[in-house]
């Protein structure tokens, strides 16, 4: 595959390094021969000095014979207007960088087909999106992002103080957008409509919209959600994250440096409490009762700061800690000092373009805890020219089962009369065994 990479900074330098391990042909452009000349010292890559919104400049790397066009400099105009050209030139795939959050119509950080752009990614709402991800499997055995971050597969342990007990499955009400997608009893994957009742001990496969997951988790158990919340930075990271946690959280503080940022978030979010401090001070974090919180979030855009955060709040007694690592590489080190997890925007950027450009239909797959089912994701690609298929035209093999459907990036209920379209994801549980074919069975049904 041939790839082009515009932005040799580090996340670009972070993709092209991936992109040539797995054996693509790659070449870089970037307008500074210094940045340039770190690239071509590291990496086998080809290289190109000069501005990407050029259109000589593209031609001159020879654009219309790539396969992928990835445009992740630090200026968002650049990115589009580059990758926006790519695409006139029928390249097959173009990926965007725009870190504006005011440019997308959705929290979750990836658009599609805007401009002609294939996908524009926002690093900042990959990482809030990731580490909200993360907050809430404290409280449950596994959370998933699927479906470009539209939806969250959790389970969830049915123990004390369960709302729904010796319930069918099937009658639990968890709101809009999100239901009871199956049950886990004695390790193995069960339909709603096989349990007649929910017993204690029994896990929960709980499906639904990323906005309204957190929510429908609370209206479960009371032991779901309402934390404690502290978030070391209020830029962009920091402002996504209090804004998407604030209905399932419980009281939920914000500390940042800049008066202005403080200023904002007070403004637009009445229910958190703002502190104008520094989150790398001891005193003021006692000061502010820190060590009170069940989880501290060290956001800000500096590495540093958020490593020394999210050690202090560990020392404070907080039990889970978690930071944004810009740097590559580095988030290894956060792992052995103690820290809970980690979020790299590189990283995210980086599985975000795979999934997006990948030719499988199985896109991503992830292991369900003590059970032999999994939760594969399929991607319609968006070539997909396969006319009136519905769901309830298609069968599908023993031991693999349709949990959810997202179309354009929303939550779509189960329906027999529901179309398949080009772009969609369908999410199943499926024993680890059958997985070959259940691709074998997509590419029967819905063409290869």
């Amino acid at each position: 595959m041939r790839v082009v990479v515009v932005g040799a900074g580090d996340v670009g330098t972070f993709l092209a390094a991936n992109f040539s391990a797995a054996g693509n042909e790659v070449t870089v452009i970037d307008q500074s021969p210094e940045a340039l000349k770190r690239v071509e010292e590291n990496l086998d890559v080809m290289t190109l000095c000069g501005n990407a919104t050029f259109r000589p400049v593209l031609k001159k790397a020879r654009i219309e014979n790539c396969d992928l066009f990835v445009s992740v400099t630090g200026i968002d105009e650049v990115n589009m207007v580059s990758a926006s050209l790519a695409r006139e030139v029928a390249v097959k795939k173009s990926v965007a960088r725009v870190d504006a959050p005011a440019f997308y119509l959705n929290p979750r950080g990836v658009d599609r087909n805007v401009l002609g752009v294939s996908a524009i990614l926002c690093a900042s709402r990959l990482v809030s999106s990731e580490l909200i991800r993360r907050v809430r499997q404290l409280d449950c055995e596994f959370v998933g992002n699927f479906a470009l971050n539209s939806i969250n597969i959790g389970v969830a342990e049915v123990a004390d103080g369960f709302r729904h007990l010796d319930k069918p499955p099937s009658e639990i009400e968890l709101g809009k957008q999100t239901r009871i997608a199956g049950v886990l009893r004695e390790n193995t994957f069960r339909r709603v409509e096989e349990i007649s009742r929910v017993y204690e001990g029994d896990r929960l496969l709980v499906c639904g919209s990323a906005e309204s997951f957190g929510v429908a988790l609370r209206r479960l158990s009371d032991r779901f959600g309402g934390k404690r919340t502290v978030i070391i930075g209020g830029g962009d990271v920091g402002f996504q994250l209090a804004q998407g946690l604030q209905a399932e959280c419980g009281k939920m503080m914000v500390i940042d440096v800049n008066r202005s940022r403080c200023q904002r978030i007070s403004e637009e979010l009445e229910s958190v409490t703002v502190v104008h401090g520094d989150g790398t001070n001891i005193s003021m974090l006692h000061d502010e009762h820190v060590e009170a919180a069940n989880c501290l979030l060290a956001v800000t855009r500096a590495d540093e700061v958020n490593l020394m955060s999210s050690l202090l709040g560990k020392e404070l007694g907080v039990a889970a800690t978690f930071a944004l690592v810009h740097r590559p590489g580095y988030a290894q080190v956060y792992d052995r000092l103690g820290v809970t997890g980690t979020a790299s925007s590189h990283e995210l950027v980086g599985k975000h373009i795979h999934m997006l450009t990948t030719p499988d239909w199985i896109v991503q797959r992830k292991s369900l805890p003590s059970c032999h089912h999994e939760i594969a994701e399929v991607h319609i690609p968006e070539s997909w020219h396969g006319g009136e298929v519905r769901l309830g035209d298609l069968s599908w093999p023993s031991d693999c089962h349709l949990l959810a459907v997202s179309r354009h990036e929303e939550f779509a209920p189960l329906e027999p009369a529901l179309r398949l379209a080009p772009d969609s994801h369908l999410l199943f549980a499926v024993d680890s065994a059958k997985i070959n074919e259940l691709s074998r069975t997509l590419k029967r049904v819905l063409g290869s």
